[in-house]
């Protein structure tokens, strides 16, 4: 077996075929989500509650520790603050 570098034409193939599936799944995905929270709500009579895009900029902020590598602590940080920040994100 002969192993060599592959081209740039054919790394610039397999990317964007890569980034071209990566949409596709993308799309299915909010797909399903979207016809398993139709049936949950009209179905099962959960109810759901969207974020306003208020909500979910708080919720991005608040949460975003939790991904920083450079905090060792951030695991020990989420289980404290977790019941003060989840009440924000109730329905009113």
């Amino acid at each position: 077996m002969i192993c060599t570098t592959p081209s740039p034409e054919l790394r610039e193939a397999v990317d964007r075929c890569g980034r071209e599936a990566m949409a596709d799944q993308r799309l299915r995905n909010r797909e399903q989500e979207a016809e398993i929270l139709e049936r949950w709500q009209e179905e099962d009579g959960i109810a759901v509650h969207v974020l306003t895009e208020e909500q979910w900029g708080a919720f991005q902020a608040l949460t975003e520790r939790l991904y920083d590598p450079e905090d060792p602590d951030h695991q020990d940080w989420f289980a404290d603050c977790t019941p003060e920040w989840v009440e924000q994100f109730r329905p009113s």
